[in-house]
């Protein structure tokens, strides 16, 4: 019998099996799997909206680096930082639009805004006092 490397629980052969390179029992594994497939989710998921928050600045010709390296020459946790803030501007921008809007109620008004050939006239002929 081999000891399970992560409880060291003693392992009957049929019972073990390696996870990740490791001897483990079927307890630990049933742990260490779902960890594993959480980590491998969570980081897609940050990919997607890594993708779109690239997408959205490269739209929006906003897609700069905040200094004067390139890409290859900034150290990773720089390029992390920078990649975090397009992510951060991108949820900003989808908390923003999924907040539901008040409607207006039939009672209220909005004051009328003169079109842009209104507005020309209109500036044209009055005179300053």
């Amino acid at each position: 019998m081999l000891p399970c490397v992560n409880c060291k629980k003693d392992v009957p052969p049929d019972g073990g099996e390696f996870f990740l390179q490791v001897f483990v029992c079927g307890d630990c594994h049933r742990v260490a799997r779902p960890l594993l497939e959480r980590g491998e989710h969570d980081l897609r998921m940050l990919l997607i909206v890594l993708k779109e928050a690239i997408r959205q600045e490269l739209i929006r010709g906003r897609c700069q680096l905040r200094t004067e390296a390139s890409v290859e020459d900034m150290s990773k946790k720089d390029l992390v930082g920078h990649l975090a803030d397009l992510a951060q501007r991108l949820r900003e921008k989808e908390e923003t639009c999924s907040t539901p809007t008040k409607t207006l109620s039939s009672a209220t008004t909005l004051p009328s805004v003169p079109s842009a050939s209104e507005s020309r006239t209109s500036s044209s002929s009055s005179e300053p006092e």
